[in-house]
């Protein structure tokens, strides 16, 4: 790393080997490095080109029924990296990548030194570089035995149960250095999102005349950390480390109320969401909330337990 020509080298000593040189500022304990961030002038917009197709069955055999399946295939070119970096918000990958064990040249270029060898800026500008590929599917079957004519003796009212998935087939970004990186599968604690294989909603509705009761069941596949280095370990279920299944369980009551004044269709709504009171994923670290965990978002509720009532109404 230090011989003559080496990426440590040309930095530092011009390619010439580096024998003695010692930076002053490695005697500062936890040194910050000044860094330049931010939006740039020369930034182009992204282009996508998006396909989809899907089906929808409805069939008579079975009435009340519904299937659909819809896949999706999104190609972005020219991508804007937050920081010039893929998918990161540290730039420390810029220092590691120069200076760690793969001497990326592709990163190096980003360090302005002075003339003495010493860090001067790290140049993080947002960048338009290489391509994000995401493929996926998603599926829902639904059943609804108002619709089947379906009478179900001793139990007034009706029935409507709903299951949507989601497979998240590829999600790929290419790198700075040329390299394709695939979140499919991983959670990154630099980002602080998540990418399940697989995620969905179980959805239970009865109805009787004014009255709705509504259960979820939200369910996301264990992820493992996608790793500071850019390559993913992986899963072993470790703690901190790694993300389990996770399922959340949430209940509502609805009841519609009368007609009043300018008021038409008022709806009173109690539930509670993460019934059980689930904690959320602990992990070994993250650059954003500093929570030691992933910040909410549509899989992991950080709060715990919710418990709300609302009324809606149309005027």
């Amino acid at each position: 790393m230090l011989t003559a020509g080496s990426t440590c080298s040309k930095a530092v000593a011009n390619g010439a080997a580096v024998t003695n040189f010692h930076d002053v500022l490695d005697d500062i304990p936890n040194n910050q490095e000044q860094v330049l961030t931010g939006g740039n002038t020369k930034l182009q917009p992204e282009k996508s080109r998006i396909l989809s197709a899907g089906f929808v069955l409805t069939p008579r055999w079975t009435p009340g029924l519904t299937i659909a399946a819809d896949y999706y295939s999104i190609i972005i070119d020219n991508t804007i990296l937050i920081g010039g970096i893929a998918n990161a918000a540290s730039v420390d990958l810029i220092l590691n990548g120069c200076y760690g064990p793969e001497q990326n040249a592709a990163f190096c270029s980003l360090i302005t030194r002075d003339k003495n060898g010493n860090i001067f800026q790290i140049n993080s500008l947002n960048t338009n570089f290489g391509t994000q590929k995401a493929q996926g599917i998603d599926y829902e079957i639904s059943y609804n035995t108002r619709a089947a004519h379906l009478d179900i003796p001793y139990i007034p009212g009706y029935f409507n149960f709903d299951l949507s998935v989601t497979n998240e087939i590829k999600n790929t970004q290419t790198n700075p250095d040329g390299t394709v990186s695939s979140y499919n599968g991983t959670f990154n604690e630099n980002s602080e999102l998540n990418y399940p294989k697989w995620k969905g909603i179980f959805t239970a509705d009865y109805a009787y005349g004014a009255w709705k009761f509504r259960y979820d069941l939200r369910y996301t596949r264990h992820t493992y950390d996608f790793g500071n280095n850019g390559t993913p370990a992986q899963y072993t279920g470790s703690y901190g480390d790694s993300i389990p299944d996770y399922v959340y369980h949430d209940l509502s009551i609805s009841y519609d109320l009368p007609h009043f004044y300018m008021a038409n269709q008022a709806r009173l709504i109690v539930g509670v969401n993460n019934l059980l009171d689930k904690d959320p994923p602990f992990l070994t670290g993250d650059s954003v909330c500093k929570c030691n965990t992933i910040a909410g978002g549509a899989n992991f509720d950080e709060i715990g337990r919710f418990v709300y009532t609302r009324i809606s109404t149309k005027f």
